[in-house]
């Protein structure tokens, strides 16, 4: 942390970004400091792969990631959340058969992220309550959630109500960082929507698997609960 934020005249901000998917990289992912994807994921259950010690510290372990930068910085976390179907079809055409085994994984990485955010919320609580270890002033909210469904143009009936609700998803993310401002005209400018249709591009036999593992997940996901969020905007389809 000190190599990446050296001291300086104790005025100059920075802003550190780790974007990273859950799970993230490859078998063979070149980098030395991740834990990389391991194969016996694909034939584990959702809560063996949530339990599995590699996995929590892939590709990076959230709690010592927020113990150590919490010490030094405002720590936030902010959860990109993609429609499960979606997320499924997304490389359906590479996995053929390991469909389950895909499906197992990804939401056991969900299950690790919602845990995750439960023990924030704690912190969050414990903080706001008591002042907690890092200082007596009340905290800013520690996680947000911003939903893939809700940005997508598809899922409006006009391209107003789709800026719209664009809009307020910067107008709370402005509020939740305490950015001086959203008004942010380009900000959407890159964002490319995915053309396939999950139900014809997971086909019939794999939809009905997909469907019953997400009767898994109901109650469980979205974590709004440990998230706090309760705007429409917020709402985010499973």
């Amino acid at each position: 942390f000190r190599e990446l934020c050296p001291e300086t005249d104790g005025k100059t901000k920075r802003v550190i970004i780790e974007d990273s998917s859950f799970p993230s990289g490859a078998l063979d992912d070149p980098r030395s400091y991740r834990i990389r994807r391991q194969a016996s994921w694909m034939t584990s259950t959702m809560e063996e792969v949530a339990s599995d010690e590699f996995a929590l510290n892939h590709p990076l372990n959230l709690r010592k990631f927020y113990e150590l930068y919490s010490q030094h910085a405002n720590v936030q976390f902010i959860l990109l959340n993609r429609p499960f179907l979606e997320t499924m079809s997304s490389h359906a055409n590479d996995w053929g058969e390991e469909v389950v085994g895909r499906s197992n994984m990804i939401r056991g990485f969900m299950l690790i992220l919602k845990r995750f955010l439960e023990y924030l919320r704690q912190e969050e609580e414990h903080n706001n309550s008591s002042g907690g270890m890092r200082g007596s002033r009340k905290k800013k909210a520690m996680a947000t959630i911003v939903c893939a469904d809700k940005i997508m143009s598809k899922n409006y009936e006009s391209m107003y109500e789709a800026t719209m609700a664009r809009q307020h998803i910067l107008d709370y993310l402005a509020e939740f960082l305490g950015w001086p401002s959203s008004r942010c005209p380009e900000c959407y400018n890159t964002w490319k929507e995915s053309k396939k249709d999950p139900v014809k591009v997971l086909g019939e036999k794999n939809l009905g698997l997909m469907l019953n593992d997400m009767k898994e997940l109901e109650g469980m996901w979205p974590p709004l609960e440990a998230i706090g969020s309760g705007l429409p905007e917020q709402q985010c389809s499973l």
